[in-house]
């Protein structure tokens, strides 16, 4: 599927960085995935991602990032999450205590309790 998304993680700071994730954007997919994902696990993967071209994908134990040569887009970074975009169906954000927040292209907050987190 190509359900589009974002990953975002909380900075110590207190803003946001994110990146674009192409594929399997379903809470039913990624939710589980990153809540039981460390945030420094979620940090490297996106620092990783936007040093290449975005994320391809992600699943239990591993993520794949596209490398078709561009450099990456170190502009997602913002300070308030989620940044507005109905092109994207989905935005998450891994916050520093390991919780995680989802919402839909309508901002509205999606109950992710119900797609399968531990």
């Amino acid at each position: 599927m190509s359900t589009k998304s974002r990953i975002y993680y909380e900075c110590e700071d207190g803003s946001f960085k994110g990146v674009y994730c192409h594929y399997d954007g379903y809470p039913s997919h990624v939710y589980p995935i990153l809540y039981n994902a460390s945030w420094e696990y979620v940090v490297k993967m996106v620092n990783e991602a936007l040093a290449n071209s975005g994320l391809r994908c992600l699943s239990d134990d591993s993520y794949e990032v596209f490398r078709d040569g561009s450099s990456g887009d170190d502009s997602w970074g913002v300070k308030e999450w989620p940044p507005c975009s109905a092109a994207l169906e989905y935005n998450y954000l891994k916050r520093r205590d390991g919780s995680v927040e989802c919402i839909d292209y309508r901002a509205n907050h999606v109950d992710c309790e119900v797609h399968g987190a531990a």
